[in-house]
């Protein structure tokens, strides 16, 4: 089937309709963004004047704002640590909107983050990824709590449309 303007129109609309369950792997996404002013003296590498700082939900919350902006009704479910990115993070995400009631914080957990240093070597700032630093990797899913999230998942089901589960590790 070719998919015309016509095809592609009805599909947008119809997404409203659509009730998503994205379950998976949450991250929170920073990005800095900046010019390189100079070599460091300290080493062969750049200085980069940061401009610009943005959060954005990662794993699983990148994939749940995308259906939202497509018109989808959509709930994540997921753990976050009890801690300042992960209360970020479960923001971005609803501030978005979706529905993260199904997201649970746990205490003494650290949020995995990804930070993206971008730099431009003009003022034009066409930015180039020069590096990423990953903070922490994920700590595995103790059973008790795989097994509140299977709960929870078996209970939540029946009431959406579709189930993504989202493996970004």
């Amino acid at each position: 089937m070719q998919l015309t303007s016509d095809r592609l129109a009805a599909i947008l609309d119809g997404m409203a309709r659509v009730r998503v369950l994205v379950v998976g792997d949450l991250v929170l996404d920073e990005h800095r963004l900046g010019v390189v002013a100079r070599l460091s003296r300290e080493a062969p590498l750049p200085v980069i004047e940061q401009r610009e700082s943005r959060h954005l939900p990662g794993g699983a919350g990148n994939l749940a704002v995308n259906l939202c902006a497509l018109g989808a009704r959509v709930a994540v479910m997921g753990i976050v640590g009890d801690d300042r990115r992960g209360r970020q993070l479960v923001e971005l995400i609803a501030s978005n909107g979706a529905d993260t009631d199904h997201i649970i914080a746990v205490a003494g957990r650290a949020t995995p983050a990804k930070l993206r240093i971008w730099a431009s070597g003009d003022r034009q700032f066409n930015y180039q990824q020069v590096a990423r630093i990953d903070s922490p990797a994920p700590a595995p899913v103790p059973g008790a709590l795989a097994a509140e999230l299977a709960a929870g998942l078996h209970g939540a089901a029946a009431s959406f449309d579709a189930l993504i589960f989202s493996d970004y590790e």
